[in-house]
């Protein structure tokens, strides 16, 4: 894992700590029939330990970013967290903004069951150049707005 995606976990974790213990732990799938597995970044659990959402967490190029949504639309299908969620670090090399969230969004209302949630988040800080209280504030706000309730994580 590269400094800008452990930022990213960073952010989630600082954000979601009422809701799941330590860090977001990777999560495997393997789809015997096509020989190949789905690793995507992590799940947020509720308190009760159900899978609420599906994590991934992307800083490189918008090909690595289709296959991580790619990633989550398949791990959705047999995992059925009912939500996913990307969030996206902007690199020197790729600086993202909203329209880029707008996107991959969109990209994964497409691919998605459509009873799935989604919701891209594109981060102001990163690994090297880090903003955590506001990123972490912004997420907080914007899984509040996903996740239909009031305040998370205090």
């Amino acid at each position: 894992m590269g400094i800008h995606e452990r930022y990213g976990k960073d952010v989630l974790n600082k954000a979601l700590k009422s809701f799941y213990g330590k860090t977001l732990e990777e999560h495997k799938l393997d789809i015997e029939s096509c020989r190949m597995t789905i690793r995507i970044d992590g799940v947020i659990m509720s308190r009760a330990k159900k899978k609420l959402c599906a994590v991934e967490i992307e800083a490189r190029t918008p090909k690595q970013i289709r296959g991580a949504v790619l990633d989550l639309v398949l791990y959705n299908q047999r995992e059925d967290c009912r939500r996913n969620l990307l969030m996206i670090i902007p690199t020197p090399t790729h600086n993202y903004c909203k329209d880029d969230e707008k996107k991959f969004c969109k990209l994964l209302r497409l691919l998605s069951n459509p009873i799935v949630k989604n919701k891209v988040i594109v981060l102001n800080g990163n690994g090297i150049s880090k903003r955590l209280r506001s990123d972490v504030q912004e997420v907080k706000k914007e899984l509040s707005i996903f996740f239909c309730v009031k305040t998370i994580a205090n």
